[in-house]
């Protein structure tokens, strides 16, 4: 009698999981056919952009559990409950993208199509779901069945709001958001309240109630703490500085916040970009304090940050490129400021294709700086290709 050999370690890793269900040519079919519908005259480009992009991000997805997967039954390099925290952290990243998907087709919106190719370049990387330390830190979900069902849900639902969020929709995300607060709170799990109150304070921001908005982060502070989620009080400190220096135009307080922040993201061990996004906030603080000369090196150290980050968000890039010529502008530097603003544009044109309003936003700063230069016919023509 001859036995049938066994399965080689890690053969079932080759099933791990994907994102068919939640991103498929029916959905792009839909997605396309809700963009076209916005009579916006770069969806039908816009939706080809964010296919790609989703095309490359499911694909990562997938790569990323079957790695997950194969480090534990494969190579043995891993535990068994160390596996359940990376595939629990992908689970929420595929909540993530369906949650976008599905607000990209849900109905015609030129608003969600002006920022869709933004809102793909904001999925969480995947990256974090492949952080032991930082997997680790944070508290689990509740062991109790009904408790932890109830995470579950309110995960489903905080993917919501981000995706309203991210697609510019500040005051419907803001309304779920809160009327999520109360069951948040009831959940007893830190890293849920945490992340919820983090998106509410972001949207608070969005939607100009920047009082509400830092009452918001202090308590989105603390239920990070109880999260021993890092990373999280880091992202925090750096929306705290934004939203008490330039929308609060306290500068000054927020740049005696500096200190704190910056220990908190060496505490987090930070990626380069929340590095870039702290920075770039005092920089700001500075700007509005009367001292752009003080500025210029923090903004340009975040722009720096970005451009090498391990996977570099080009329209970030591009945005972080505007405000250094804004600033440059402002003190009087107008050739300096044209060449950054021209990689803005030229990064937008690629990015996001010739018609998008950032691109008119590009040309319009280009046609001031031409202005100021005596340049008047290059200076008309940006601002006519704007309009």
């Amino acid at each position: 009698l001859v036995m049938p050999s066994a399965s080689p370690p890690g053969a079932q890793c080759a099933n791990a999981g994907n994102l068919t269900e939640t991103w498929n040519p029916t959905r792009a079919a839909a997605m396309r056919a809700t963009f076209l519908a916005s009579k916006r005259p770069y969806a039908a480009d816009t939706s080809d952009r964010v296919a790609a992009r989703l095309d490359s991000y499911t694909r990562d997805w997938t790569a990323a559990r079957v790695e997950a997967c194969r480090a534990t039954h494969a190579r043995g390099e891993q535990s068994e409950a160390l596996l359940d925290l990376r595939m629990a952290c992908l689970d929420r990243l595929r909540l993530e993208v369906g949650s976008l998907v599905d607000v990209f087709a849900k109905e015609p919106n030129p608003k969600v199509v002006d920022e869709a190719v933004q809102a793909t370049t904001r999925l969480s990387p995947l990256a974090a779901c492949a952080d032991v330390a930082a997997l680790q830190a944070v508290v689990p979900p509740p062991p109790p069945p009904m408790a932890r069902a109830e995470v579950t849900r309110l995960g489903a639902k905080l993917a919501e709001v981000q995706a309203l969020q991210k697609t510019g929709q500040y005051r419907a995300g803001l309304v779920l958001a809160k009327s999520l607060a109360g069951d948040a709170e009831r959940a007893g799990h830190p890293p849920t309240l945490a992340a919820l109150l983090a998106a509410r304070a972001s949207l608070e921001a969005k939607t100009g109630d920047a009082a509400a908005s830092e009452a918001t982060i202090q308590l989105a502070m603390s239920a990070a703490a109880d999260a021993r989620d890092d990373r999280l009080a880091a992202e925090l400190w750096a929306e705290l500085v934004y939203v008490v220096g330039n929308l609060r135009t306290h500068p000054d307080e927020a740049l005696r916040m500096r200190p704190a922040a910056e220990l908190a993201l060496r505490r987090a061990h930070g990626p380069p970009e929340s590095s870039s996004r702290l920075l770039a906030n005092l920089g700001t603080a500075l700007i509005r304090a009367g001292k752009p000369a003080e500025a210029k090196p923090l903004i340009e150290r975040a722009l720096d940050l970005r451009e090498h980050a391990s996977k570099a968000d080009p329209i970030g890039v591009a945005s972080a490129l505007s405000v250094l010529a804004g600033l440059l502008h402002e003190g009087g530097k107008f050739g300096e400021a044209m060449a950054y603003q021209e990689r803005a544009l030229a990064t937008y044109q690629q990015e996001l294709g010739p018609e998008h309003p950032l691109v008119g936003l590009a040309l319009n700063n280009l046609g001031l700086m031409a202005r100021a230069l005596g340049r008047y016919a290059e200076a008309r023509s940006h601002l006519e290709r704007a309009l």
